[in-house]
C-alpha cells in the first residue's frame, strides 16, 4: 500500500472532477515538483552556512567573496575558511588578516616577520667584484617573512605550493614576500677520542 503525505491539487478542483483516478495521478506528478521546490524555498537559509549547505552551493559561495578554490584545499578546508570568510576580509591588506588566512588553510599560526629575510644576507660593496646579485631584494625595498614554527617535512609540496599562491594574492603589492620554516634540529655526533693510550680489540672495539 503507497500512502502520500501530501494532499493532492484535485481538491481545488470542482467536486465532478475529484473522483477522476487519472486526473488525480496526473496532479500528483505537479504536485510532487510543487513539494520539492517549496522544501527548497523554505530550507533557503541553510544554503548561506558554509557548513551545512550541499557541496555543489560551495563553489557559488565562493565566487561571491572571490576565493580560488585550489588554494583552499579539500571540502572540509573550503567550508572552514567559508565560515570566517566575512570577518577574515575586514582584515584584508593587513598582517593580522594574511596570518589569519595562511592559520585556517595550513593550520599552523605564521608569524609576519616585516623587514626580516629567512636567510643570512650579504652585502656587496662597489669594491665588490661580482657580476650576479645574490639577492633579489634591492636596499630600500619593502619586504617581510612568513615564518612557520614547524619544520618544513610538517607540510607536503601541495600545501606549500598553495600557501605560496595565497600570499602572492594576499600580499601588498609593492612588497616583496619570504616563507620560511623552522630549522631541523641538528643531531649531535658522538666523538670518540683516541689517543696513545687506546687499545684496539678485535671483539670489544676500542677500549681505554
Amino acid at each position: 500500500m503507497l500512502t502520500v503525505s501530501s494532499y493532492n491539487a484535485l481538491r481545488h478542483l470542482p467536486s465532478n472532477y475529484q473522483n477522476n483516478i487519472f486526473l488525480r495521478n496526473f496532479l500528483m506528478i505537479f504536485q510532487h515538483i510543487y513539494n520539492d521546490t517549496a522544501v527548497t524555498l523554505n530550507n533557503m537559509h541553510e544554503l548561506f552556512r558554509p557548513m551545512k549547505c550541499p557541496s555543489s552551493f560551495l563553489t557559488v559561495l565562493a565566487q561571491w567573496f572571490g576565493v580560488h578554490l585550489d588554494t583552499l584545499g579539500g571540502e572540509d578546508e573550503v567550508r572552514r575558511f567559508l565560515q570566517y570568510a566575512i570577518p577574515l576580509f575586514r582584515f584584508r591588506g593587513t598582517a593580522i588578516g594574511l596570518r589569519m588566512y595562511l592559520a585556517i588553510v595550513s593550520g599552523v599560526v605564521p608569524q609576519i616577520l616585516e623587514g626580516v629575510l629567512p636567510y643570512a644576507s650579504l652585502e656587496i660593496s662597489d669594491t665588490s667584484e661580482t657580476e650576479a646579485s645574490l639577492f633579489d631584494v634591492p636596499l630600500g625595498t619593502d619586504f617581510f617573512t612568513v615564518y612557520f614554527p614547524v619544520e618544513r617535512s610538517v607540510f607536503d609540496d601541495a600545501l606549500v605550493r598553495r600557501l605560496s599562491l595565497i600570499v602572492r594574492q594576499e600580499k601588498p603589492v609593492h612588497t616583496k614576500c619570504f616563507i620560511g620554516f623552522k630549522k631541523p634540529e641538528r643531531k649531535k655526533r658522538h666523538t670518540t677520542v683516541i689517543s696513545s693510550d687506546t687499545v684496539m680489540g678485535t671483539e670489544s672495539g676500542i677500549s681505554l
